[in-house]
């Protein structure tokens, strides 16, 4: 399957005419994670949010993985703001309550709630008022939102394309820059000569930065994991904590589209750290490493790769946690599974299984006093009763975060 018909599957329709809309939100932004500027690092991490809010539109099912639900409804409420339904009435084809429609896909998880038509977002760039307020800060809002919708492209050209209006705002305000211009890949912009607002932008000119220029922003400004989940100092806790680590990993492989984004990569990066305390030898090591670095996503994208980095060592990992360690990590993992099962694969049958499996796993019941209760809830759920299977695998899994950060 190429990429093309990947993303088509996880809107569930064709790419339709596009809408570009141009917008600024103000966001909470996470504690800056580089050495540059406070200030810098704020202005690029809300062009993240925004830039994550167009690739999720692009591929809905990212939100179905149930830890990172919370940066889907934190992010789309900061892209609304103060908007209402009636704010994006002139989008063709657009139903009457789009917004609430896309509140009831992150609660409920069905696919059938999801607003496609906000898939014809896109080209966002920083506002005037924002570019008059802070020229340099408005910049890097634009280059933030192409360090997720380039990665978010996965290579495919006509969705590399969508990001031409905020790459060109880059490229004409090139001078409000500063010192952060060198982001560009060496010669680029050169070839442009003096760019103008109607001045084309050659496809394989698109596509080439498209690459690079992302990490060159990624080395200047690094990216938080998301999510970020906790690291308990107790020992069933933090099994738990693995479990969610690797479902996440699964989940992701399983969407190239969010693997690709360089907080996911950070990510990855965290899940390794975890997975090392676990290992026993030096080929335990070596086997995390490899597994770490056969999830980055380089060019040309290669699909069946990634699925073969992500699982083809699984039950290496599983000999390597042992089988105490490996059962409490199960309880988070078949959680996960049940919600994104839910959601968006929707298989009775895979449903049976993980709820069956989650039904016997009383291995971290000590450390959750509702453990015991919620997974009979899930266990008793019906194979093909996919709202109350996500309802509860989900508040199970919001309930483990909760218990672990404590």
């Amino acid at each position: 399957m190429n990429f093309a018909s990947v993303l088509r599957s996880v809107v569930r329709r064709s790419l339709f005419s596009c809408l570009a809309l141009t917008m600024s939100l103000a966001c909470v932004v996470p504690p800056a994670a580089s050495a540059a500027p406070a200030d810098d690092q704020q202005a690029l991490e809300r062009g993240r949010v925004m830039g994550r809010v167009l690739v999720w539109f692009r591929a809905p099912s990212m939100c179905a993985i149930a830890t990172l639900r919370a940066s889907c409804k934190a992010d789309f409420e900061t892209f609304v703001g103060k908007r209402t339904d009636d704010s994006f009435s002139h989008i063709q084809n657009i139903g009457p309550t789009p917004l609430s429609r896309m509140r009831h896909y992150i609660a409920g998880g069905d696919p059938d709630d999801f607003e496609p038509e906000f898939i014809k977002i896109y080209g966002i760039t920083a506002s005037v008022g924002e570019r008059a307020a802070s020229p340099r800060a408005a910049w890097l809002y634009d280059a933030g939102i192409v360090d997720e919708t380039f990665p978010g492209a996965v290579q495919v050209l006509s969705m590399q394309l969508l990001s031409r209006g905020t790459l060109l705002d880059m490229i004409l305000h090139i001078r409000d820059a500063g010192p952060y211009s060198t982001l560009f890949p060496a010669g680029s912009l050169e070839k442009l000569g003096d760019a103008s607002a109607t001045t084309p932008l050659p496809p394989e000119m698109v596509s080439d930065i498209a690459v690079h220029l992302p990490e060159n922003i990624d080395k200047a400004f690094p990216a938080q994991p998301v999510p970020r989940l906790p690291d308990p100092i107790d020992p069933v806790r933090a099994d738990v904590a693995f479990g969610l680590a690797l479902g996440t990993q699964q989940e992701l492989v399983d969407l190239p589209v969010a693997l690709a984004l360089p907080e996911s990569q950070r990510f990855l990066d965290d899940w390794a750290v975890r997975a090392k305390r676990y290992a026993k030898t030096d080929a335990d090591n070596t086997l995390i490493d490899a597994m770490r670095d056969g999830l980055r996503v380089r060019y040309p994208v290669d699909a069946a790769a990634l699925t073969a980095a992500g699982t083809e060592h699984l039950a290496d990992i599983n000999t390597m946690l042992g089988n105490e360690h490996s059962r409490r990590a199960a309880v988070a993992l078949n959680a996960m599974q049940i919600a994104y099962n839910a959601s968006y694969v929707r298989s009775a049958p895979n449903a049976t299984i993980y709820c069956t499996v989650l039904g016997k796993l009383s291995d971290a019941d000590a450390a959750f006093p509702e453990l015991t209760r919620r997974r009979a809830q899930l266990a008793a759920a019906k194979p093909a009763d996919f709202p109350t299977q996500y309802r509860l695998a989900t508040s199970l899994v919001d309930y483990l975060l909760a218990g672990m950060a404590r």
